[in-house]
């Protein structure tokens, strides 16, 4: 029994662990399309709509949530700016 509490509790704290490595910094300071690379952070536009997520290469690109200033949103996965 000990044996196989001490295996779950590996378990998840790998699981735990490996998914704080894997996770991708935020962006540096203001919106910088050369700067915004590998990185997560929010972008207010000027027509009101947000995005909130990663980015790559200054686009949204991976999961992110696109919302409209209508209210109306997407959440998902984003390729190169497009979802």
């Amino acid at each position: 029994m000990k044996r196989q509490l001490t295996i779950l509790i590996g378990f998840i704290a790998s699981i735990f662990f490996s998914a704080k490595v894997w996770a991708l910094p935020p962006c540096p300071g203001n919106y910088n399309e050369r700067k915004w690379n590998n990185c997560v952070s929010t972008r207010l536009y000027e027509d009101g709509s947000k995005y909130i997520g990663e980015w790559k290469y200054g686009k949204p690109h991976g999961q992110g949530i696109s919302i409209w200033r209508d209210g109306g949103k997407y959440v998902g996965e984003f390729n190169n700016n497009k979802r």
